[in-house]
């Protein structure tokens, strides 16, 4: 041992030779420490790394001032651990977790790149306020390359929409309340900061009305098969028929479109498909989902059969045509619909009439007859009302769903001509 504690000495590990002397005691601490050493290398080729906490003391921590460490984290880098531990923790998905910060980028836009326990309630209270001024378009060309200052400055006649402003709101604080949990600021300033909106919330999106449903069908384009795309005649009807959401049509796999029970039916997930293409979302849990086809769907449009078709010649989703922008398959198809329904006579209602009111149609359908039970619910992709039913059982079968609920759909409106389209199958 003395020649082996020699060679260590020299070489620097105790430092200085001259600095101590290489007695017995010493050389019988060194070989307990080789021992000790050799016992954690065995436990760890084991796969055992706790045996050395049995024998090794902890290395004290450095102190440091607890307000210089939180000061350090700006936004932004919270922000990303937040992203990170919301999609490790699947609350979100990769396209969520980019809309979600879309909003929560206002932050950094108004306050700057600030510590995150600078944050205090004043500062929450001046983004809501200044997202209140902002165009509403404020991403667009023309204010592109302006600052936050520029935009406030233009007085805009149309601003961001107080339901958006609350949207951002409440993605604020559910960051912030995760900066409480993380310790890094003592609580979430946010809480109760929202804008009481004017109208109630039925009234932001109107149904359609029946009157509304026949000119929509029986206008040129459908009438005289005018459209130059499969998903613009295609898309509107699916969702009047099962009140899906048009994200939720927009993204579907040809493999999507089913049979259950033997029932065809939309298999509404966010699956990836034989091939492993994962590209689909869901917005919330209760959005997967089994929704049967109405028989017009089936029988007299045969849109099993148009799927069958888009299979064979090669397409892996419904409506190929259509290309995602910010995470949306639906992007494209928004805007030919708000280019679509301004060529068509609308009666007037409290609230806009956009691409999704024919979900709520359909909801407004179902509403009027008081049939918004459990099975609607599930239909139209919502969460139980009734405690019972969401926590105990499976979910509804499918037939079930189409008995009492898509069975019953009739809006009273003949679109028995739909059926000549170029995009249903002979």
């Amino acid at each position: 041992m003395r020649e082996y504690m020699v060679l260590a000495s020299e070489g620097g590990v105790f430092g200085p030779p001259q600095s101590f002397d290489l007695t017995d005691e010493f050389a019988h601490e060194f070989t307990k420490a080789l021992i000790a050493y050799y016992r954690i290398i065995s436990h760890r080729a084991e796969g055992d790394y706790a045996f050395e906490n049995t024998i090794l003391l902890p290395e004290p921590a450095a102190p440091q001032p607890a307000q210089e460490t939180k000061s350090q984290i700006v936004l932004t880098e919270a922000l990303k651990r937040y992203k990170a531990d919301r999609i490790a923790a699947k609350r979100w998905s990769e396209g969520s977790a980019d809309d979600i910060l879309s909003t929560l980028n206002s932050l950094t836009d108004i306050l700057g790149d600030i510590p995150v326990d600078e944050v205090d309630r004043q500062s929450v209270r001046h983004v809501r306020d200044t997202l209140l001024q902002l165009p509403r378009f404020r991403n667009s060309k023309r204010f592109k390359e302006l600052t936050i200052e520029e935009m406030v400055a233009l007085e805009p006649d149309k601003t961001i929409a107080v339901s958006t402003v609350n949207n951002n709101l409440t993605n604020i604080s559910s960051f912030l309340t995760w900066c409480e949990d993380e310790q890094l600021i003592p609580a979430n300033p946010a809480h109760r900061l929202k804008i009481k909106e004017e109208k109630p919330e039925t009234e932001h999106r109107s149904p359609y009305t029946t009157k509304d449903l026949k000119n929509i069908f029986n206008s040129p384009q459908y009438v005289e098969d005018t459209f130059l795309h499969p998903s613009d005649f295609w898309c509107p009807i699916l969702s009047l028929f099962t009140g899906a959401r048009r994200e939720e049509v927009c993204q579907l796999h040809v493999e999507d479109v089913r049979q259950e029970e033997g029932l065809w039916v939309l298999d509404v997930n966010k699956k990836r498909n034989v091939h492993g293409f994962a590209n689909k979302k869901l917005k919330n849990p209760s959005a997967k989902r089994l929704l049967p086809l109405h028989p017009f769907l089936v029988e007299t449009l045969r849109f099993p059969e148009f799927v069958r078709q888009q299979a064979e010649k090669g397409h892996l989703r419904v409506f190929p045509e259509l290309v995602k922008i910010k995470e949306n398959y639906g992007h494209k198809l928004g805007e030919r619909f708000s280019e679509f329904r301004k060529t068509i006579e609308l009666e007037e209602a409290e609230g806009v009439k956009d691409f999704h009111s024919l979900r709520h149609t359909f909801s407004n359908f179902f509403k009027q007859k008081k049939m918004q039970d459990d099975p609607f619910e599930q239909t139209f992709g919502h969460k139980l009302k009734k405690m019972s039913a969401e926590r105990y059982g499976g979910r509804f079968p499918a037939s079930m769903c189409f008995e009492e609920v898509i069975a019953h759909l009739d809006y009273g409106v003949d679109m028995s001509h739909l059926a000549k389209s170029k995009f249903v199958p002979r």
